[in-house]
């Protein structure tokens, strides 16, 4: 396969920013959906919690985001002591998003491909931008699961 050209890099990630726009939003609808005294559901003890699982979705996106921008990763972000519940994780994750949006936005070709090792893999910024968002989509599913067993309605997820 060729490699991808700048042009190409700056194309795609055109194209991602609205898809990863709309998923914040459907994010955001979901943990913003864990009931704020249910935050320590498990569906089963090796399971994590609802408001673990839910910081883990919108942390993991600002860790691929900012990774992206400095052009590598570093540890991630610790859950700070007055995120607490789901209404602190939304917050957090909304106001933080919005940050790093803006700074992917900005991103220049040269960042868009570079090669960022991450977990035994390396792949290019775009590409871990790419993954970020499948991965969230993995874990919103996990957490949407939690929601009815706690007497929460699953929000709606397109359209």
């Amino acid at each position: 396969m060729a490699e991808l050209q700048p042009d190409q890099a700056v194309f795609l990630l055109n194209t991602l920013l609205p898809q990863l726009k709309r998923e914040h939003k459907t994010t955001l609808r979901v943990i913003q959906a864990v009931p704020v005294d249910q935050g320590g559901y498990k569906p089963d003890p090796g399971s994590m919690s609802a408001v673990d699982l839910a910081w883990h979705l919108g942390a993991a996106e600002i860790f691929f985001m900012t990774g992206a921008v400095a052009g590598e990763f570093s540890a991630g972000a610790a859950r700070p002591e007055n995120v607490q519940d789901s209404a602190g994780v939304a917050d957090w994750y909304r106001q933080n998003f919005a940050r790093c949006f803006e700074e992917v936005r900005a991103l220049t070709p040269e960042q868009l491909l570079k090669p960022l090792p991450f977990h035994g893999y390396t792949q290019t910024a775009l590409e871990w931008l790419q993954f970020m968002l499948t991965h969230s989509i993995h874990h919103r599913g996990q957490l949407t699961v939690y929601l009815r067993p706690m007497g929460a309605m699953v929000p709606a997820m397109h359209g």
